[in-house]
């Protein structure tokens, strides 16, 4: 009997150990559970933040686009702008600079109207009030010294342009015959002008002989000296600096036709009004413009030849 009962009593413990390990694997079972499920809701969280994610990931890429395509286009319209802004200010510079020619030639035939208008003034009071005395003429002497030396420069002045047409004159023999009368001549004169003013002035430079060139440019240069003595700011020592600022040109076209402009107010800072009246008064009296208004205002030192050239012009238009 006992030995029954001890059978049945070691089952028993092992059912209730076995109840025990059973109680406590459901234990663990739920705290498993409850773990997944909160693993479970983390990944239902992570995955909505994740399609969250998603969808500003794709906003932000459109905006994005969106910006790159706006900000293409910006400059676009910047660099269409950019060139229309400087096709704008080259066609402002042009019509600025065809303004100024036009003002420079209206202010040209505008001092050219007031001087003529003056002089008719002058004329009309001395047809009014005629002289009572006869300016006298000039001694026999002086005029035949001026006529000599007018021959003997056109015969310099037709040698100068025969040696250019063969060869540059400096290479050429040097003509000594016509010139030594003529430095003769100039030497005894007193090289007495009037002035713009009406003045009458002596040189204020003396005569500067050019070390190159020969004697024949010297005459030449003598010439221009002796025509622009007594214009203010004209100091004419050679055949390219000094003529860098029109007033040579201004100061001799003005001693030959004084009635068709004035060198009053004329100043060196202003070329490019000197050089456009300059020639705009030249080609009125049919003496045809070589030279370029923008080349001699950019050149400090412009072409001695051409300038020479075209004060040759000068010479033949209005000495006879």
């Amino acid at each position: 009997m006992s030995f029954a009962k001890r059978n049945v009593t070691k089952p028993k413990c092992q059912i209730d150990q076995l109840n025990a390990e059973i109680t406590k694997l459901s234990v663990e079972v739920g705290v498993y559970r409850k773990s997944v499920d909160e693993l479970e809701e983390q990944c239902q969280s992570h995955s909505e933040d994740k399609r969250k994610l998603k969808v500003t990931n794709g906003e932000l890429k459109q905006k994005l686009e969106k910006s790159v395509a706006a900000h293409q286009l910006d400059i676009q319209q910047w660099k269409q702008f950019e060139q229309d802004l400087l096709t704008s200010v080259r066609l402002a510079n042009n019509l600025k600079s065809e303004t100024d020619a036009k003002l420079d030639i209206l202010a040209a035939e505008n001092e050219y109207l007031r001087n003529k208008i003056a002089i008719l003034d002058a004329e009309l009071k001395k047809i009014k009030n005629p002289p009572s005395q006869n300016v006298p003429l000039p001694p026999n002497n002086s005029r035949e010294e001026s006529v000599q030396l007018s021959f003997n420069l056109k015969s310099v002045i037709a040698s100068i342009e025969n040696a250019t047409k063969v060869n540059n004159f400096e290479n050429q023999p040097k003509i000594i015959e016509p010139i030594e009368p003529i430095l003769q001549i100039q030497s005894k004169k007193v090289a007495t002008r009037r002035n713009s003013c009406g003045d009458i002035v002596k040189p204020k430079t003396p005569f500067m002989p050019v070390k190159s060139g020969g004697l024949k440019r010297n005459v030449l240069l003598k010439w221009c000296q002796d025509q622009t003595v007594g214009y203010h700011g004209v100091d004419i020592t050679n055949f390219s600096s000094s003529w860098n600022d029109g007033l040579g040109f201004c100061a001799l076209l003005h001693s030959f036709v004084p009635n068709r402009m004035s060198f009053v107010g004329l100043e060196a800072k202003n070329k490019r009004r000197n050089f456009t009246m300059a020639f705009k008064i030249a080609e009125s009296v049919g003496i045809p413009c070589s030279l370029n208004v923008n080349d001699m205002i950019r050149n400090e030192n412009p072409d001695w030849r051409a300038v020479m050239d075209y004060v040759i012009a000068i010479y033949k238009r209005f000495v006879k």
